[in-house]
Formats: structure tokens, C-alpha cells, sequence
């Protein structure tokens, strides 16, 4: 009798951990490492459905939305997870490229800004920002970016630098 109460009771934990938001998060980032973006997708629903409170869930679920093209849901996902936590400099970065890739290009600068608020020694965050400006022919404004990634050890951004900023000192 008693190895059958610890069977069943072994058997409840594991049937309550395969139901926790932890084990769905923890199954949808294995399959982000893996490269299934879509079953990543599904668990980190389902993860946010048991627990609508953790930034990290719509975080995750975000960046692999918006590996999937799915820009638009991306950004409502970092857009939660800055609701809960709004100094998630990482949600912020990340909605900001999900901007970009829409042309919401205002919105992707402010969110950089953001991030690089919260978070003033990013170079990626600095790279990626000088290159939103080089795109609006904000020449300045990416050349002082990129030099401050290359302060930051960015390497590519030594190559940006030499190509379009060296007259500019």
C-alpha cells in the first residue's frame, strides 16, 4: 500500500511540474535553442496563460515572434513585458529592432534611446541605433553610435566607422 501512495503521489508532482508555467517556459526555450521558434511559441503561451504576470514569458515569446515575422505580435509581446517591468532594457531593444523591421522608425529610435537609458554601456544597442540613423541619413547621429559601440568592444562597428564616419572625425 505504502509503494503504491508514493507512486501516486511521485506521479501528481510530475503531472503538477508538466503543468507549471516554469516547465512550459523551460520546454519553450529548449525549443528556441533548437530552432523551433513555432513549439517555442506554443509553450510560451501556454507558460503566460498559467502565470500573465511574467515579463520574462513575453519577452521570450517575442523575440521568437519576431524571428518568425511576426512583427506586429512581437511587439505587443515586448510592449507586456514592459508593462510589467518597465525596465526591461532587453524588451526594449527588442521592440525597438521589431520597429525597425515594420518602419516604424521613430518608434524603434525612442526605444533605443530607452534601452540605452537603462542600460548606457549596450554597445550592441548603440550599434543597431547608429545604424537606424544611418538609415534616415542621420550620418552624425550613426557615426557618434558606432564609435561609442567601438568604445564598448562592438568590432563590426570599427569597420562602419572607417567606411562613413572617417571625415568626420
Amino acid at each position: 500500500m505504502r509503494v503504491f501512495l508514493v507512486f501516486v503521489f511521485l506521479q501528481a508532482s510530475l503531472q503538477c511540474l508538466a503543468q507549471s508555467p516554469k516547465y512550459y517556459f523551460e520546454t519553450g526555450f529548449e525549443l528556441y535553442e533548437k530552432g523551433d521558434y513555432q513549439g517555442a511559441v506554443e509553450n510560451y503561451t501556454k507558460a503566460i496563460s498559467l502565470d500573465p504576470d511574467n515579463p520574462e514569458y513575453y519577452y521570450h515569446r517575442g523575440v521568437c515572434l519576431s524571428i518568425l515575422v511576426k512583427n506586429e505580435q512581437a511587439i505587443t509581446d515586448f510592449s507586456n513585458a514592459l508593462n510589467i517591468k518597465a525596465d526591461y532594457h532587453e524588451a526594449y531593444f527588442e521592440r525597438a529592432y521589431a520597429y525597425y523591421l515594420i518602419n516604424k522608425i521613430d518608434e524603434a529610435i525612442q526605444d533605443y534611446d530607452r534601452g540605452l537609458e537603462l542600460d548606457p554601456e549596450n554597445g550592441p544597442g548603440y550599434l543597431n541605433r547608429g545604424s537606424v540613423k544611418f538609415d534616415i541619413d542621420d550620418v552624425d547621429g550613426a557615426c557618434s553610435d558606432w564609435k561609442k559601440a567601438v568604445r564598448l568592444g562592438i568590432s563590426i562597428a570599427v569597420d562602419l566607422v572607417k567606411e562613413y564616419c572617417t571625415s568626420k572625425g
